[in-house]
């Protein structure tokens, strides 16, 4: 499997996750509520797209509002074989992961990816063929695409 493929592999790791935790039950719901009536399909399906689009811009607003912040994860600190006394009643990964990487910018930009990888899952989007195309097209470009910035 070669890194694009592996990219339409993790989507479908991360939709089969999203189902499992009940991310899908209310798309279910309103598909059932609706009926064999396919114009209604289409407009959910339309509306659910542009919902998890706006997800995705709020983990990345989210991202932002870490960097203003100076909320940076602390992959050292959080890799440390140095004991520490987890909170009480709480999983050491858990404390660990909450005190050095949770609500950093690195910790909201893997936010966002993992909502774009299952919103390419969840719309059968090749993902991994179209960044191979992409970055393919993009080699071709000019430096900074012609652009200023």
């Amino acid at each position: 499997m070669d890194k694009f493929q592996a990219l339409n592999k993790l989507s479908r790791e991360v939709y089969q996750n999203a189902v499992d935790h009940g991310f899908y039950e209310a798309e279910q719901e309103m598909v059932n509520t609706a009926g064999r009536d396919i114009s209604k399909h289409e407009i959910l399906q339309h509306l659910v797209f542009g919902q998890r689009v706006a997800l995705i811009h709020s983990e990345l607003s989210e991202a932002l509002e870490a960097d203003r912040m100076n909320r940076f994860a602390s992959l050292a600190s959080f890799n440390s074989k140095r004991q520490v006394t987890p909170r009480t009643g709480v999983d050491p990964f858990k404390d660990k992961f909450e005190t050095h990487i949770k609500d950093t910018v690195e910790d909201e930009i893997a936010d966002a990816l993992i909502r774009i990888l299952d919103l390419c899952a969840a719309n059968n989007i090749d993902i991994g063929t179209h960044v191979r195309l992409k970055m393919a097209y993009n080699a071709m470009r000019p430096k900074m695409h012609g652009k200023k910035y």
